[in-house]
């Protein structure tokens, strides 16, 4: 019985990737009339192509590459031994076959456990956690901006100037962009690092969080949930001086309805370019 249980879930999965490949395809903003090549919405993939790859891991990535995404989006958490890795969540049991918090593991124990679920999983095999200079080295050569959210927290920010050093390392310093909920992190950066864009993560936009990005110094964005905001809540931060980006924009209708309200820059779960 189990078998059959287990032959029967494997063929609902390739099913249900089928589906999502060849039937039902990433509906393109630009292919449904939303923008134009010479007025494009700049799409981030949040944690990269995650509607045809297993979110957060290198092929995700890949897709958002290859398919023409002005960034991929990831997460990063750093391990017990100093290794900046690439999970949503500070525990990886939700997409691995493991119940670890990765401040508690080395990269090495990391290493021991391998993705569970997620779309494309049948057509990629065996994907383990990758590190942020895996990450990195797919944006080398491209035009695709590797977008960084620091997951991690804690006042001595910890790790915060490798990573910052792997960015330059790899010659992206320019081209890369890292996020944040915590105000004293991009703070941290700035002082460091004097032109790094840095995006500043909140979700309503009010007075407070503008007068916060503003602190962080120049080359700072808001970036906010839509759908927390109004389109004069978020005009509010532009009219203030300060760019805003938005996630998550899943739809071609509310895609189409942010770009006639004259925002370009969107993260999202669905659409393609």
């Amino acid at each position: 019985m189990k078998s059959i249980f287990s032959s029967l879930t494997a063929f609902l999965m390739v099913a249900v990737d089928l589906v999502i490949f060849w039937i039902l395809p990433m509906p393109s903003v630009t292919g449904k009339g939303v923008a134009t090549a010479d007025d494009p919405i700049y799409l981030t993939a949040h944690r990269g192509v995650n509607a045809q790859a297993p979110e957060n891991t290198l092929p995700a990535f890949r897709l958002a590459i290859e398919k023409g995404f002005y960034s991929a989006e990831t997460d990063v958490h750093l391990t017990k031994d100093g290794v900046w890795v690439v999970s949503h969540n500070s525990n990886i049991k939700k997409w691995y076959n493991g119940n670890v918090e990765i401040e508690d593991a080395t990269y090495e124990e990391l290493l021991k456990y391998h993705v569970k679920g997620g779309h494309g999983l049948l057509k990629y095999g065996k994907l383990q956690i990758p590190t942020l200079e895996e990450y990195l080295d797919l944006f080398v050569g491209t035009e695709c901006r590797p977008q960084i959210e620091i997951k991690s927290r804690g006042s001595d920010y910890k790790g915060i100037d490798a990573l910052i050093q792997s960015v330059h390392d790899k010659g992206l310093g320019k081209q890369a962009l890292v996020i944040s909920f915590d105000l004293g992190q991009l703070q941290y950066i700035r002082s460091i690092d004097p032109d790094m864009e840095l995006w500043y993560l909140c979700d309503k936009i009010t007075q407070k969080e503008i007068d916060e990005a503003k602190s962080i110094g120049g080359n700072v964005w808001l970036s906010c949930d839509w759908e927390a905001n109004t389109v004069e809540t978020m005009q509010t931060a532009v009219d203030a001086g300060i760019p805003v980006s938005m996630w998550t924009v899943d739809s071609i209708k509310d895609a189409k309805m942010l770009y006639e309200a004259g925002f370009r820059y969107m993260e999202t779960d669905r659409l393609a370019p």
